[in-house]
C-alpha cells in the first residue's frame, strides 16, 4: 500500500497483489473466512483429495483477504484455478459468472465455488463435482 499526502490529507492507494504461479499450474484460492474455519478448510482439503491434489505437492494454496485486490498473472502454460468464496473482481476478472462451472479463458481454466456451507445442497455438490471432473480429467 502506498501513502500520498496532500494538504494534510493522507490517501492510501491499494495495489494489486500478484499471485505467483511459477511452482505449480494448479492454484487453490480460498477466502480468508474459509481458511479461519477448520471445518471449512477440511471440506476444501477433501475436495482437493477427491481430484488427487495435495497442497505443496501438486498445487498452491493461497488465502485471499476480503479487502485486498489480487491479480492473476498468466505464464507460459494454461493454469487451473479453483476458487472458494471469492468473487472474480477480487482476482482481476470483470466477468459475469455462475458458481461451480468451468470458465475458460486463453490463460486460465477457473471454477468459482461457493463457501463450503453452501454445499449442503445436493445440486451445488453435483455442479461442483461435474466441473471438477471436467477440469481435472
Amino acid at each position: 500500500m502506498e501513502r500520498y499526502y496532500s494538504k494534510n490529507i493522507q490517501y492510501e492507494i491499494e495495489q494489486s497483489v500478484k499471485l505467483d504461479f511459477t511452482k505449480f499450474d494448479t492454484q487453490i484460492l480460498v477466502h480468508e473466512k474459509i481458511d479461519a474455519s477448520e471445518t471449512s478448510k477440511s471440506f476444501i482439503f477433501n475436495v482437493l483429495k477427491a481430484v488427487k491434489l495435495q497442497v505443496e505437492l501438486n498445487c498452491n494454496y493461497c488465502v485471499i483477504k476480503e479487502n485486498m485486490d489480487y491479480k492473476l498473472t498468466p505464464g507460459e502454460s494454461l493454469y487451473k484455478v479453483l476458487c472458494f468464496g471469492i468473487q472474480p473482481e477480487q482476482i482481476g476478472f470483470q466477468i459475469d459468472h455462475k458458481k461451480n462451472i468451468v470458465i475458460q479463458t486463453s490463460e486460465f481454466s477457473l471454477i468459482f465455488g461457493e463457501f463450503p456451507e453452501e454445499y449442503k445442497s445436493e445440486q451445488n455438490k453435483r455442479l461442483l463435482w461435474q466441473s471438477l471432473k471436467l477440469l481435472f480429467t
